[in-house]
């Protein structure tokens, strides 16, 4: 729910709890549990042989009425259709190389991807065997 509606909320029950101190203590959160899980996920997801990614246009909102603009949101899994699936979802402002590089590291294996250049860059750099996906395949 956004902030400055539970700031709202919160004063229809006589509770002065503004926006910022609700994303201070959002931000505190995101360091001390949110950060640790995303790392770990990313160190197993890595650990895999086979990735899948991709990236979605989304937009987003730029702050103090700057209006809106185009970001991305990665995903990025391994191929196992089971409970052992791991599936990480990263935003970037761009879709720009710097996502897939920054992410991959220097991870190797199999990569399936559509047609995108966006990850030729690190596919190269990390002798990564780049696979296409069924859905591109027409």
């Amino acid at each position: 729910m956004p902030l400055n509606r539970l700031e709202g909320i919160f004063k229809r029950q006589w509770l002065d709890l503004s926006k910022q101190t609700m994303w201070d203590m959002v931000a505190v959160v995101d360091e001390l549990v949110a950060q640790p899980i995303l790392l770990q996920m990313h160190a197993e997801l890595l650990q895999q042989l086979v990735l899948h990614a991709d990236e979605t246009p989304v937009t987003m909102r730029v702050e103090d009425g700057g209006g809106s603009r185009t970001g991305y949101v990665f995903g990025w899994r391994n191929l196992r259709e089971s409970e052992t699936s791991k599936v990480v979802i990263e935003f970037k402002e761009t879709r720009g190389r710097d996502g897939p590089t920054s992410f991959l590291r220097d991870w190797s294996g199999t990569l399936i991807v559509d047609g995108y250049s966006g990850y030729g860059e690190v596919v190269a750099q990390n002798g990564i065997v780049r696979a296409g996906c069924w859905a591109h395949a027409r």
